[in-house]
Parts: C-alpha cells; sequence; structure tokens
C-alpha cells in the first residue's frame, strides 16, 4: 500500500455552482498512471471486428447469392438458372476483385468479372455439402474517411488474396440509415480454390484437412486465424498512426490487454433488422443495458482515478549480500526474531538432523524400539514460525509499495 497525503475533496466553485470545482479536479488532477489507464482504454474505443465463415453448401448459401447481396449487383446462378439482383442497395460504397500474383496486373482477367469468377466457384465442387465460398467481415474505422478505408481494404484483401492464392470480392459497405452512424465495414468473399492461369485449382490452405496441413508443414486453421486477426489490426492501426489519430485497434481480448471490462454482445443481423423495423427484442434489451452498465462504470473510473491521491513511493531496502546467489532471505518487519535465514544455515540445519536421525535409526533398530516412521517424523526439520514467514512486497523501477 502506498502512503498518501489526502485532501479533503471540493464539491463548489467559486461561484458558487455545484460541482465546478469538482469537474477541473477531475480534469487536472489525473495522475500518470490513471492517464496511462485512460489512453489505453481511449485506444481501445476503436472497435476491433473480425468475423471468419464459410459460405456452404450445407447451409443452403450460394456463392453466386453472397456476392450479389454484398457487392449490391445482380448475378445469375448458371446451376440453378435463378437470378440473385441486389443492385437496388444505395450502402455499397465500393466493389472490386482484387487478384493475386501476376493475375493482378491484368486488367481483362476473366476472374475480374464477378458473374464468370462465382459460376466458376459453383461448378467447381460436386458435392451438395461443399464449402464454395469464404468470407472476412472487418469493421473499419470511423476515423478514416472515405479514401482511406478504401486503401486499407485494398490493402487487406491484397494480403488475403497473396497468402492463399484466391480471388478477393471487395465490398466496402457505408452505415445503415437508422443503424450505428459509425458502421463502416467491409465484405471479403474468397474462393475456396486457388486461382491459376486455367481457371480455379486445388483447394486452399485454407480449406485442407490438419493432415493435409501437418504434411505441408503448415501450421493449424486456428495459428493461422490469429496471424490473419494480428495482421489486420496492425494494418488499421497503421492507417490510424498516419492520420494522427490516437485511436487502436486490438486484437487480443480485454483481460489479455488489462482492462478490466466485460466484452459487448454482437447484435447481429437478424437483431439489427428488427430493431430497424421497430421490433424489441431480448438480446438488443440486454445490449443496451450493458452498454448504459458500462458507461456509468466508465465515468465512475474516470472520477475515482481523479480523486485518488498520488502514493508516496520509499526506496528499497537493500539485500543481505547481494553478491551471493545462494542466499536468500525471508521478509519480515523490523524488530522480529529470525527476520533473515541464510540457505547456507538451512542446509546445516537439516544435515545434521538427518545424521541424528540415522544414528537413532540404527540404535533402536538394534534395541527393538519405535518404529522407523515414528523416528522419522520425530526428526523431521522444524516448519518456520509465522514471524520468519516472508511478507508479500510489490517492486516498481527499484521502489517498494
Amino acid at each position: 500500500m502506498g502512503i498518501f497525503a489526502p485532501r479533503a475533496p471540493e464539491c463548489a466553485s467559486r461561484d458558487g455552482s455545484a460541482g465546478g470545482t469538482l469537474m477541473r479536479r477531475i480534469h487536472d488532477r489525473l495522475d500518470a498512471s490513471s492517464r496511462r489507464g485512460l489512453r489505453r482504454e481511449a485506444h481501445s474505443m476503436a472497435i476491433y471486428y473480425l468475423n471468419i465463415k464459410q459460405i456452404s453448401r450445407r447451409d443452403g448459401s450460394r456463392a453466386t447469392s453472397a456476392a450479389a447481396y454484398r457487392s449490391g449487383t445482380a448475378i445469375t446462378d448458371e446451376r440453378s438458372g435463378r437470378t440473385f439482383n441486389h443492385s437496388g442497395r444505395d450502402d455499397i460504397e465500393h466493389q472490386e476483385i482484387v487478384l493475386p500474383g501476376a493475375a493482378a496486373a491484368e486488367p481483362g482477367h476473366w476472374a475480374r468479372d464477378r458473374s464468370k469468377l462465382w459460376n466458376a466457384a459453383e461448378a467447381a465442387e460436386q458435392r451438395r455439402t461443399a464449402r464454395v465460398a469464404r468470407e472476412y467481415a472487418v469493421a473499419l474505422p470511423h476515423e478514416l474517411n472515405a479514401m482511406q478505408r478504401l486503401a486499407l481494404a485494398r490493402q487487406f484483401a491484397s494480403y488475403i488474396a497473396e497468402r492463399y492464392h484466391v480471388a478477393v470480392d471487395l465490398a466496402l459497405h457505408q452505415p445503415r440509415p437508422l443503424g450505428d452512424a459509425r458502421n463502416f465495414h467491409a465484405h471479403l468473399l474468397t474462393t475456396t480454390r486457388e486461382l491459376t492461369p486455367d481457371g480455379l485449382g486445388a483447394k486452399s490452405s485454407a480449406e485442407i484437412t490438419n493432415t493435409q496441413r501437418r504434411e505441408r508443414g503448415l501450421p493449424y486453421p486456428w495459428r493461422d486465424f490469429k496471424e490473419i486477426r494480428a495482421h489486420w489490426a496492425q494494418l488499421a492501426n497503421e492507417q490510424l498512426r498516419a492520420i494522427g489519430s490516437a485511436a487502436r485497434i486490438d486484437a487480443r481480448s480485454l483481460a489479455a490487454q488489462g482492462i478490466e471490462r466485460r466484452p459487448t454482445t454482437h447484435l447481429g443481423l437478424a437483431v439489427t433488422s428488427m430493431q430497424r423495423r421497430g421490433i424489441q427484442t431480448e438480446v438488443g434489451k440486454r445490449v443496451a443495458q450493458e452498454r448504459a452498465q458500462e458507461q456509468a462504470e466508465r465515468e465512475r473510473r474516470t472520477a475515482s482515478a481523479a480523486l485518488t491521491p498520488e502514493p508516496v513511493l520509499r526506496p528499497r531496502a537493500p539485500a543481505v549480500d547481494p553478491s551471493s546467489s545462494l542466499q536468500f532471505s525471508l521478509h519480515a518487519n523490523s524488530g522480529r526474531q529470525g527476520a533473515f535465514v541464510s540457505l547456507e544455515a538451512r542446509q546445516r540445519a537439516g544435515a545434521e538432523q538427518w545424521f541424528a536421525m540415522r544414528q537413532a535409526v540404527q540404535e533402536q533398530g538394534q534395541s527393538g524400539g519405535a518404529s522407523r516412521d515414528v523416528l522419522l517424523r520425530s526428526a523431521a526439520p522444524a516448519p518456520l514460525t509465522p514471524e520468519q514467514l516472508p511478507l508479500p512486497r510489490r517492486a516498481i523501477d527499484g521502489y517498494e509499495w
């Protein structure tokens, strides 16, 4: 515990307005550690969201339908003859197809035709439960403008395309009129097969089995996706740093970041759609309650940090014998008996007790006395007394608290 010198709080300003001085103290009395903590939480205010999911026939999904919806275009599915027309969407900020390797330099490459690409992806799969596409959905920092968001999304799309040698259908979406105004996001729909000069080839490394990954010397999928999550955070933070924004995103959990805050609940597409139509849901009510509680807790921590006086540090007591690496000390308050017990002393005492025990066992064995177990218990070293037990200590930069 630190040594504090508290001051009586002032709850009124000089002009008599209640809380005026208190608010100035909240602004002025934040110490260095509180500022670091609040800065860390402020950096986390930029939302990190990256969701990876499969587009599978098992769920009744089609790659052609998914591509048409995300890009806001019309695509006719050649296998079924159905046309998926989403050209009436007005929230599509940008859409393009990103290709890997040499194909990226070919403006007229066949895979740039969205209808041809996703019909080829459907035709390449024969199983009725096949995965026909994979999607990476990311939240774009609202601190960026339209051109900066596009540059960031292109960087990430190129990274995915080169990593797995697949075609990436990139679509940037704007926030919906009745939704969160900060909800700029991007959808990256990728083929499950590698793009080759002859068309779509073998399954990409993201789709193969664990046995095949081991044979190729590749990490397990969860490690692969963890690297992708970290790379997205790196790209986004580089863009935020370039524009001079203090906001940051972090792929780690809140606990790993040292932030004492409960993770929020994701509403999802279904709940959000219902709320836009005026339908109240239990999930929506719970999320609203969580947000209100989190806001109240954040305000309470801010006020508490502002009113907490700074601790007074005292220098750490010198070690007993810093030259000896075998010696340890048991810390105790001054005035206690046995404050420091050296390792050598404990070893000598144990050796003497051991020899005494052996001699006693031999003598009692010859005379038919007490059993060996009784003698072992009686000759065991005495435990440390409470006065000899160590007290906890915290050291920071050469000082003890």
